[in-house]
């Protein structure tokens, strides 16, 4: 029997997940208990958070005693309060804070080359529409849809893969198969589990942009069309020196003109391709808008980075604190991070049995991307979404409904892609993350001297909020689908696909030309199993 932690109790609705992990690959349908509500019981305590070397980064903070004890056990905090520090600023040390002008490291302008991420890109789903009613429609069954993404991926060449389905809030199938460590390793190697972690890439999106929408309801002087750039002007103004000796000024022309709105909509105007960082966003903003803003669609990772620097602005706390404090917390989810975990992390794959590659950690940067989480992490993240633990109805309202067409429910809306197609209107994000290492041993750069798509080590994932209540996660460690890699699926085409069979199978007297119909093939149903 599995170990049932209770994921919320509010005043109408109980939410329970069970999160303990099954024999088999797959695990079924689990009545869970109710639970008492997240935290009950356990203490607080204070600790300093930051490396002792760096006083002046440090911060004390307030956790749950579980938070506090992770944080300590992995050396990034000392219990109690933080020692009083005083800011040394001298040579090329110098820094925002220190005076008027600062001083910018080569390594913090300079993007790695190893790494990019894909724009977020609203897949098409042709066909013939589901007759999906609220009121009439028999909601699809969570584990046929879990033997289908089980089912999709016996056919798919992927290392490892892991799934959770929540229904109406609650955990109701999860599932595994493959590998987090491969066997062509040269160390141990581990299966893939649904609670394994890994780097989400831009999946990270709507989770700050629920946390912008939390800070928006803290802070109600502040709205979504307020300009953003005052929120951040103390500490992104003025003259700034470059490693090569060059000045700009910030702000550039038009960046006092772009809303809080427009970065989350990806309709900044601002300049694309500079990516996030201190010294990549200094130079983002003096160079100023090139499009127009709340029109100019670029999907573009410096828009998050930057409400990132909005977050720590605006409340004074760092990024990462205040996420885990206000949205990941209250939804019962203590695991997520932007670190790698220390040991045995999962490792990253091509199709082509290569040995794998990890990314490390994104504590400086994550906010567009860098967070680590399970596909069980992201369920609970989607049903608590859905049942406003965090956020008001009308915040969520907010971010599913005002997208940037008027009358158009679809599109890149708050920090969600919002789709209307043949499963009717649901929202989602993908993620997708990889090296860009050639073929080894040759280093073959192909025909056309870029590195082929089946070389690229890296992961893909989704999370979709369907409707009739389904909630759920899908995690590869492999380089995703579509134009990603031809030879695999998407996971946006596979949750899709997989709804409507569930639906299809619960609604037996629906008709809809061109799908099949039936009950859903038993999965292959082992952990540690590379698929075929």
């Amino acid at each position: 029997m599995g170990r049932v932690v209770a994921l919320l109790v509010g005043a109408t609705i109980t939410l329970t997940f069970a999160v303990s992990l099954p024999s088999q690959g797959r695990a079924g349908n689990s009545a869970s208990p109710p639970g008492s509500a997240a935290f009950g019981g356990v203490g607080f305590v204070e600790i300093c958070l930051g490396p002792s070397r760096r006083p002046d980064k440090q911060k004390t903070l307030r956790l749950p005693k579980k938070a506090a004890e992770r944080l300590i056990r992995r050396g990034k905090a000392t219990l109690g309060a933080c020692e009083p520090a005083t800011l040394v600023c001298n040579g090329d040390k110098v820094r925002v804070g220190c005076g008027d002008v600062a001083t910018l490291r080569e390594d913090e302008i300079l993007q790695s080359e190893q790494e990019e991420e894909i724009s977020a890109l609203v897949l098409k789903d042709e066909g013939p529409r589901l007759p999906i009613d609220d009121i009439t429609s028999v909601p699809p069954r969570p584990s046929v849809m879990g033997r289908c993404i089980d089912d999709a991926y016996a056919q798919e060449a992927e290392v490892g893969y892991a799934y959770a389905i929540a229904q109406d809030g609650s955990l109701a199938d999860k599932g595994a198969g493959g590998w987090a460590v491969a066997p062509w390793e040269s160390g141990p190697s581990l299966a893939m589990t649904e609670t394994t972690r890994m780097t989400i890439a831009s999946i990270s999106k709507p989770i700050t942009a629920v946390a912008v929408m939390k800070m928006l309801e803290q802070y109600p002087g502040i709205g979504l069309d307020d300009p953003f750039y005052p929120l951040i002007a103390g500490k992104f103004s003025g003259p700034f020196y470059f490693g090569d000796g060059t000045m700009v000024n910030v702000p550039g022309p038009g960046v006092e003109d772009v809303t809080l709105r427009n970065l989350l909509t990806h309709r900044s105007g601002l300049k694309t391709g500079l990516g996030c960082g201190f010294g990549n966003l200094t130079k983002l903003l003096a160079i100023g808008v090139v499009g127009t803003p709340g029109t100019t669609y670029d999907y573009e990772n410096s828009n998050f980075c930057l409400l990132r620097e909005v977050i720590e602005q605006v409340t004074g706390d760092d990024y990462i604190d205040y996420v885990e404090a206000n949205v990941l917390q209250p939804m019962g989810i203590t695991d997520m991070s932007c670190e790698q975990d220390d040991v045995d992390p999962a490792r990253y794959y091509n199709t082509i049995q290569q040995p794998g590659t990890t990314f490390g950690d994104y504590v400086n940067s994550c906010g567009a991307y860098g967070w680590y989480a399970s596909a069980v992490d992201l369920a609970r993240f989607l049903a608590n979404f859905r049942f406003n633990t965090v956020l008001s109805q009308t915040s969520q309202d907010k971010m599913l409904g005002e997208c940037p067409n008027p009358g158009d429910p679809t599109g890149y809306c708050l920090g969600w892609i919002s789709s209307d197609t043949t499963i009717g209107l649901h929202h989602w994000h993908n993620g997708d993350w990889f090296t860009g290492d050639p073929c080894a041993p040759s280093g073959d750069l192909g025909d056309i001297g870029v590195i082929p798509s089946a070389c690229r080590k890296g992961f893909n994932g989704t999370i979709m909020q369907f409707p009739l209540g389904i909630d759920a996660s899908l995690l590869v460690n492999t380089r995703g689908g579509t134009n990603f890699n031809p030879g695999l699926k998407s996971e946006v085409t596979i949750l899709r696909e997989c709804f409507k069979q569930a639906f299809l199978d619960a609604n037996p007297g629906v008709i809809v030309p061109g799908v099949a119909q039936g009950r859903g093939a038993q999965g292959r149903g082992a952990q540690g199993t590379a698929p075929d």
